[in-house]
């Protein structure tokens, strides 16, 4: 939540000041924080291996792990709610998986949904008891499905919409849902999730660029921010007006922007580049957003989340958790 992160300091300066290795075998996809307890998913390369991980970052600099389970062929992205993960996966028989949570030592899956046919579920986003799911595209099936999660045990199949298209990046807020997919002239789309599972569309964005991965909003979505494939760039887009977002500035980070995250003077991009897989912006003037620090870290970067004033990372790695400050 954008009122939980504050990035200030000397973020020009940003450093590493915390990991915590998954174990062998296992490479990080997604990461949620909830004051300090971090939660963090991975794919591995064995199916005995876990999939889901929990550790207490009181001390950054030392995470000590609190618990783990193993769902069975991984999780690309979860969603967290009052202590239940909402996740998906590439698994062919349970793309849509539960886990309580609520004890840190003893995640447990309690619930799971075939969605059917063989693509995987790639992205989700929670909003108001419900999940919202992208994924691959297939002439077989829905790739977008609406899921309600009123009682998290018992999850029930609300809705599902044909989008002709792969959906990458779902992302909810302030009522609205915006999602990326796979199209030769619109990059995003915008539907109305105030009253789910009914989810009308509001806009589609065509912003000069195709396959946007990452997505954050702020404040009254005048922040708005992105990470795209095709030109390996970060975008500062105000979209306080849905229907015609404008593009403030954008920047080239060199890779994949995978996930971004901005808030006040700062901004972070989690990439691909295999010499500044960590990036910080200064959004300062938003006409002229600019890259002030990178960090060479040991694989590209899944996800970002931000709590207080840190940055927790998802690294396609063992070491896969790795927090990020300030200078000091």
């Amino acid at each position: 939540s954008p009122t939980l992160c504050s990035l200030s300091g000397d973020w020009a300066n940003a450093r590493v000041i915390g990991s915590a290795d998954l174990g062998a075998g296992r490479s990080g996809t997604d990461v949620e924080v909830a004051t300090s307890t971090v939660y963090i998913s991975s794919i591995a390369s064995d199916a005995n291996k876990n999939d889901f991980s929990i550790y207490n970052t009181s001390n950054p600099a030392s995470p000590q792990l609190l618990g783990q389970v193993n769902v069975g062929g991984g999780i690309n992205e979860f969603a967290y709610h009052n202590g239940y993960i909402f996740a998906v996966s590439s698994d062919d028989s349970e793309e849509f998986k539960v886990i309580d949570a609520r004890s840190p030592a003893l995640p447990v899956e309690i619930a799971d949904i075939n969605l059917g046919g063989t693509g995987n579920a790639n992205s989700i986003a929670y909003w108001k008891n419900y999940v919202f799911i992208g994924r691959s595209y297939s002439s077989t099936y829905d790739e977008f499905v609406i899921i309600d999660v009123t009682n998290p045990a018992n999850p029930l199949i609300a809705a599902e919409l044909d989008m002709s298209a792969s959906l990458l990046k779902m992302y909810a807020f302030n009522d609205r849902l915006y999602y990326s997919y796979y199209n030769l002239t619109e990059d995003v789309g915008v539907r109305d999730i105030s009253n789910p599972p009914a989810a009308p569309l509001v806009a589609t964005w065509d912003i000069g660029t195709d396959d946007v991965y990452g997505m954050y909003a702020g404040g009254d979505e005048s922040v708005f921010m992105i990470g795209t494939d095709w030109g390996h760039t970060v975008k500062y887009i105000d979209a306080s007006t849905v229907t015609s977002p404008v593009v403030r500035s954008s920047v080239d980070v060199g890779g994949r922007a995978w996930d971004v995250y901005g808030v006040g003077a700062w901004a972070v991009a989690g990439t691909d580049n295999s010499n500044a897989e960590f990036q910080v912006l200064d959004i300062s003037v938003p006409s002229n957003m600019r890259v002030v620090k990178t960090l060479n870290l040991s694989q590209l970067i899944s996800a970002t989340a931000c709590y207080g004033n840190a940055v927790y990372v998802a690294v396609r790695s063992n070491d896969a958790l790795q927090i990020i400050g300030p200078g000091p």
